[in-house]
């Protein structure tokens, strides 16, 4: 796939400061052709319904030009264990889709040790999706705030924390799992994991924020990568 394919653009404007420097961001907001998909590619998509394909391509053109942009030519992301995708060596990335969009993110190892990206429509939750998806603590904070939209955002965030945490648990990981204390005048949070399950120092080291923009929030998490000794 060309990584200037006309569908593909640069990230949002104010995404890329939600990301250490050196790491590639790019989106999509127009179908992407199927038949673009490399053969390790198109493997994947076969089971897949037509509108899951075409998500599938948009994903994977993201994937491609943010690739590109930090020094990686025409190489495939195919899938790894539970659909997750296959980076090429030496680089963490994430991808995520939402409204006949998708956005994906790459960086080197040297740049984070992982990556997560996230994109939801804004908007309030359910009751009964609220109480999966945000702990006592937090819902405690969000009727003291009384705005219900940042629920939303708290999913978004969870989401990209996950992605972020994938390569390291390579596990289902629980919304109650992680607890997000936003910090919404400068639109970034503290991540604390809640339990024994996983590393709370990993968990508290991460990065991340989110933007607004378009009716959709675009949430990020990243883990700096350590200090060359």
């Amino acid at each position: 796939m060309d990584p200037s394919h006309p569908a593909t653009v640069p990230a949002t404007p104010g995404l890329s400061d939600l990301f250490p420097v050196g790491t590639g961001i790019a989106w999509c907001v127009a179908p992407v052709p199927g038949g673009c998909l490399l053969p390790a590619e198109q493997q994947a998509i076969s089971w897949m319904a037509p509108a899951r394909q075409q998500a599938f391509a948009q994903g994977r053109a993201c994937a491609r030009f943010a690739l590109a942009q930090i020094g990686y030519g025409n190489v495939a992301v195919p899938v790894a264990e539970q659909r997750a995708p296959l980076w090429p060596p030496g680089v963490t990335g994430s991808i995520a889709h939402c409204a006949g969009r998708a956005i994906a993110v790459a960086a080197r190892v040297e740049v984070a040790s992982g990556v997560g990206v996230d994109l939801e429509q804004a908007g309030s939750l359910e009751r009964g999706v609220l109480e999966l998806v945000c702990t006592p603590a937090e819902r405690d904070w969000l009727a003291q705030t009384g705005n219900a939209q940042l629920a939303r955002t708290i999913f978004a965030i969870k989401e990209s924390v996950y992605k972020c945490l994938w390569p390291r648990v390579r596990r289902y990981i629980d919304f109650q799992e992680v607890e997000i204390d936003l910090r919404p005048a400068g639109r970034r949070y503290v991540a604390r994991a809640t339990g024994p399950g996983l590393d709370a120092s990993v968990v508290a080291a991460i990065n991340g924020g989110w933007l607004e923009a378009g009716g959709l929030i675009y949430a990020s998490a990243y883990l700096p990568s350590a200090p060359a000794l």
